[in-house]
């Protein structure tokens, strides 16, 4: 005799995709997604760029606003900073090191520059 045991994982898999479930857990993602911005209001802004101004580091700022409840990552800080750059702000001059802009190949051109595996 055969006995199949089924875990409630496998038994929803039995069932198939359940697209209305997908859906609105994609929608419920992309709504919690975008209240995260809301923090990016002008004050904080104008925050992170006065204390960039007073030769603070990204990280730095980053670690304060998260202490003290507004959560923005370094990495955010620094795409702000080269925007404005590239807006003709001054910004990055603030910065203790004025940071490497990196290119980044296309894929394509770094696939031909590996060359093949050949297995005899």
């Amino acid at each position: 005799m055969f006995l199949l045991q089924l875990s409630a994982g496998s038994l929803s898999a039995l069932r198939g995709y359940r697209y209305k479930q997908a859906h609105a857990k994609a929608v419920e993602t992309r709504r919690q997604a975008s209240a995260r911005s809301i923090r990016m209001v002008p004050k904080v802004i104008q925050f992170i760029e006065e204390k960039i101004r007073e030769k603070w580091s990204p990280d730095q700022i980053s670690g304060l606003l998260k202490a003290n409840g507004t959560p923005i990552s370094h990495e955010w800080i620094y795409l702000y900073i080269w925007k404005d750059k590239r807006k003709g702000g001054t910004l990055y001059q603030h910065l203790r090191h004025r940071g490497k802009n990196i290119i980044v190949e296309p894929q394509s051109e770094l696939a031909e520059a590996v060359s093949p595996i050949v297995l005899i």
